[in-house]
């Protein structure tokens, strides 16, 4: 899961645009990431997202409302604020 998060957070940053286009529009890709968000949470290593002030989940409901611009679903809005969250670890373990 370790190596998978970090493979994903390697590719966000090598092409950003078309990570988040596959996020998207992948369920099962989203679901890899929102598995690796769970697994975070529940070994401690992440808030839960119920946790977090209200000014963060403002902030990512309108990141995930901004890269889904068609099909929005509160699942699938819910489903990709976590796995930018997920992706927000890896990203900030690497510095």
């Amino acid at each position: 899961m370790w190596e998978l998060g970090r493979k994903l957070a390697r590719e966000f940053e090598w092409d950003n645009i078309s990570f988040t286009e596959r996020l998207v529009a992948l369920g099962g890709f989203r679901g890899i990431l929102v598995w690796i968000y769970c697994l975070l949470r529940n070994y401690g290593k992440l808030t839960p997202l119920e946790q977090l002030s209200e000014e963060d989940k403002a902030s990512m409901w309108n990141t995930a409302l901004d890269v889904c611009k068609e099909n929005r679903t509160k699942k699938k809005l819910h489903e990709i604020v976590m796995s930018f969250y997920a992706l927000e670890y890896f990203l900030n373990e690497q510095k």
